[in-house]
């Protein structure tokens, strides 16, 4: 038989037996085995040719877990009535190129032909002894792999030998990731793979990058499944992972092997061959299609209310979670009969706010519907006049099942706290739920999840009442998978009673229970002490009793921690520096908590009031929001002031008070802060940037206090000392020559900060330089390069000097990034992302410093030796949002 790969062969084997395993050495990617004969028992390295192992057998010496031969030389081996003849086969990369004609290989190279059967689904004879693929075991090991969103996940090799496992290797672009995304991304597989990991409970796909850093991953995860899982960066060096894909080395590239250990299936797949590959996850889908009963404790952990052992950990963003899309795309309709009842009824009661509206006839339905209600408790309610007696109304329409990521969600959370509230203090008001569910969803395990979060007094439409579920809804009309639908009536003893309110409901997530029934005149009372800050025609408040809307001796209490039960007064907080914190996500608690801690060191006056804003980051239950955060700041070792001030130092969250912070901060999905003075000398809004980069320094953190220290600290610079970096080089070029920087002592200089070496003011300033110098020769200008474009840095001085030549009459500062990036670190405080100029003075001092975004931005006001500095500090600390 001639020499040819293992993929040339027509074989058809069963699956392996198991065996008594052999444990053996590795040695390269053949994994030989380098003892002996004798050390073998006389075996020899490989079976010879005809050699016969068992009658479905195989070599024991073949399923070591850390010896495994993916190619097989000289050798014959029959298995029962079926041979295999190997003879001299060898390693030809990713594409396992066939030597056949590309129709027998059906157009494609790689790819075994239709008559190639192994095993039950292709199994790639080199990867004989498929319960030991050593890169399973190297996921297995992994401390921490996680998924596109952050999950963190953990297999144990018995749970990953039974999956159906996608290896997809790839090697990023160092200058152009978006060219590579869009040209050479296999976008087909990583949409057939987002449709596996929504039909399928047991696939993944694992996501290895041959990347130098690891901020470079984060850059293509774009376009990934969100449930991938993500080889780090510290562990993609493994030997098996740099084995397997080892022959990767040009940008754009990559390999997918895919693996199902327990069924002996591998197939491998590149750039240029495909075919064979996606046909394997296309069965996949076909045998197994999309089944929401079936996978109800998969899609639970991603569902809306979020189950206790979930509502800490990360979560796909809005639009990435593949599920979701399969159901949101699901088009919400409604039979006929419910369209023809509805357009009868809206006849003669339009949902117009203002208008009379009959709602015990909406609620009972009409022909065969059912004439009860049913408490979340679990009792059944009539509907009738007495039910409702001097009783608010609100109806309320979901589509089920929510997702945690979505809108809806918080919106959701948000009606469902307000209503809780409403419960709890007073006894006018009843909620109505109504589940419109979904086609593919529609099953009572999703209902009744969807429901537990409510409050145990509110009225539910049974599961089993479906037409009139739908009737409801569609009076209410409830459209999209994002939509709620809500109808707010008047308490009143009749049945037929005026509409209040008659939408969406979004601003229950931007006013508490305080704005119920949420009319418009309401939403005017309680808004009205509000101080917008995004507004500049709103005064700022004049204290921190103001900014919170409380009085004096309200009594705050701090945070959960051991042996610490403080309390303590507004007006007694209000003679420090305080911070108040309006906590959406928790993100600002590491930088705000380090200067804390450093102001505490150096005993620094500086408190932190806590407003916990749930609902714009996540859509967990407030009170698991509160607990998440004080989790985090246990974890920091501190305590910090709670706001609204509570007898119950345990029960803290109130809807009213944080939404009313989040509606004066405009707080969106980020955390904010707001510094204000001893005694309200000032009350401004802090910036993460301030404390991120002053720390402790920038104490007490107010926009004056900042400027007065950056110009503190420049006025004490020179020329001389920002030129001459350690170790000294104490000269710069002028036409080709050495100039020593002392010479320049007493000139009023100019130094050129150029950011992306095209020298685009190059033009402006060698016009301005001309004209100064024939009024002034005392003026020169110096240029520092601070990205290598012009300048190689392998070509040393002479790169420097030959730049000296292109820019002739001026100084040019030899080459160094290291020293660029010091310069810049020094002057702009937070970076400059575009050209700048820098005065000096004849006393060697900054004068002043202007950035320049483009050609036209080069100053007309440059006068030297008369300081603008604290002006032009002042406006590089606005446009990097520091103050």
């Amino acid at each position: 038989m001639g020499s040819g790969s293992i993929d040339e062969m027509g074989v058809e084997l069963g699956p392996p037996s198991r065996m008594d395993v052999q444990e053996s050495g590795s040695s390269g990617i053949d994994d030989a085995d380098s003892r002996s004969s004798s050390e073998m028992n006389g075996m020899p390295e490989y079976p010879s040719k005809k050699q016969k192992i068992g009658e479905d057998g195989m070599d024991p010496r073949l399923s070591s877990w850390n010896n495994i031969p993916l190619f097989f030389e000289s050798m014959e081996v029959e298995l029962g009535s079926q041979c295999m003849d190997v003879l001299e086969s060898g390693f030809s990369g990713i594409d396992d190129v066939d030597p056949r004609s590309s129709s027998e290989m059906n157009g494609r190279s790689g790819y075994l032909s239709k008559n190639h059967k192994i095993g039950e689904d292709c199994m790639d004879a080199r990867l004989f002894s498929l319960p030991n693929v050593p890169l399973l075991s190297d996921i297995c090991e992994m401390k921490c792999i996680r998924r596109t969103f952050g999950e963190q996940v953990h297999f144990d090799l018995e749970t990953l030998c039974g999956k159906y496992v996608l290896f997809y290797s790839f090697v990023p672009s160092p200058s152009n990731y978006r060219l590579i995304q869009n040209s050479l991304y296999p976008n087909d597989l990583f949409d057939l793979c987002a449709d596996l990991y929504s039909a399928r409970d047991d696939f993944e796909m694992v996501f290895v990058a041959k990347s130098r850093k690891q901020d470079d991953l984060q850059l293509y995860y774009y376009g990934l499944p969100s449930y991938s899982l993500v080889v780090p960066f510290e562990e993609s060096g493994r030997p098996n992972i740099m084995r397997e894909f080892h022959d990767l080395v040009d940008p754009g590239t990559f390999k997918c092997l895919f693996l199902n250990v327990n069924k002996n299936i591998s197939v491998r797949g590149n750039i240029d061959s495909m075919s064979r590959l996606t046909e394997h996850l296309q069965e996949l889908i076909q045998e197994s299609p999309f089944d929401c009963l079936r996978s109800f404790q998969r899609i639970l952990k991603r569902l809306w209310p979020v189950i206790p052992q979930e509502q800490k950990n990360p979560f796909p963003r809005d639009g990435f979670c593949p599920i979701a899309k399969k159901l949101n795309a699901v088009k919400l309709e409604y039979g006929n009969n419910i369209n023809e009842m509805v357009s009868d009824s809206m006849k003669l009661f339009p949902t117009k706010i203002g208008q009379s509206f009959d709602v015990i006839s909406l609620l009972s339905g009409k022909g065969e519907m059912k004439k009860h209600l049913v408490r979340k408790g679990g009792d059944r309610v009539v509907v009738d006049k007495q039910t409702f007696s001097g009783k608010y109304i609100m109806i309320c329409c979901f589509n089920v099942p929510v997702f945690r990521h979505e809108q809806t969600a918080r919106y959701a959370q948000a009606l469902t706290t307000a209503c809780s509230e409403l419960y709890s203090s007073r006894n006018d008001f009843e909620m109505v739920v109504v589940a419109r569910m979904n086609q593919l969803a529609n099953y009572e395990v999703y209902f009744n999840h969807f429901l537990s979060v409510f409050p145990t007094p509110c009225l539910v439409v049974p599961f089993e009442d479906s037409e009139r579920r739908d009737f409801i809804c569609k009076y209410l009309d409830l459209r999209a998978c994002y939509d709620i639908g809500c109808l707010i009536l008047e308490k009143d003893t009749n049945s037929k009673r005026n509409i209040l309110f008659f939408g969406s409901p979004y601003l229950a997530r931007t006013y508490g229970a305080d704005a119920f029934p949420f009319t418009t005149e309401k939403l005017q009372e309680v808004s009205a002490n509000d101080h917008m800050w995004w507004d500049g025609d709103v005064p700022p408040p004049a204290n921190l009793e103001e900014l919170l809307g409380c009085n004096p001796y309200d009594i705050l209490h701090k945070t959960p921690s051991p042996g610490d039960h403080e309390e303590a007064t507004i007006l007694e907080l209000s003679r420090k520096v305080v911070g108040v914190y309006a906590c959406v996500s928790g993100d600002l608690i590491p930088t705000l908590g380090k200067v804390y801690q450093q102001c505490r060191a150096e005993e620094r006056e500086f408190e932190i009031v806590l407003v916990y804003i749930p609902l714009f980051a996540d859509s967990v239950d407030p009170q698991v929001h509160m607990a998440n955060i004080v989790s985090l700041l246990q974890e920091w070792g501190i305590s910090w002031w709670q706001f609204p001030p509570s007898g119950n130092p345990n029960k803290l969250f109130n809807s009213s008070v944080s939404f009313r912070v989040s509606r004066c901060l405009c707080t969106g999905r980020r955390d904010r802060i707001i510094i204000v003075g001893r005694d309200g000398s000032f009350v401004e809004p802090g910036r993460r940037e301030i404390l991120s980069k002053f720390g402790v320094d920038g104490y007490p953190f107010s926009s004056e206090c900042v400027v007065e220290k950056e110009l503190e600290k420049l006025e004490k610079l020179t020329m001389e000392s920002l030129l001459v970096p350690p170790p000294p080089r104490d000269f710069v070029y002028k036409e080709k020559k050495k100039i020593h920087v002392s010479e320049l002592r007493g000139k009023k200089i100019l130094l050129y900060l150029n950011r992306f070496g095209d020298f685009c003011l190059a033009e402006k300033v060698r016009a301005w330089y001309s004209e100064m110098k024939g009024t002034d020769p005392n003026v020169e200008v110096v240029v520092v390069c601070r990205f290598d474009y012009i300048v190689m840095a392998d070509e040393g001085d002479e790169s420097d000097v030959t730049l000296s030549e292109l820019l002739p009459f001026w100084h040019v500062c030899p080459f160094d990034p290291q020293h660029s990036a010091s310069l810049v670190e020094v002057l702009f405080k937070g970076g400059c992302e575009f050209d700048a100029l820098i005065e000096f003075g004849t006393d060697g001092r900054v004068c002043s410093m202007k950035i320049a975004s483009g050609t036209n931005d080069l100053p007309l006001d440059i006068v030297f030796d008369k300081s603008q500095l604290r002006d032009d500090i002042t406006s590089h600390f606005r446009f990097n949002g520091f103050i």
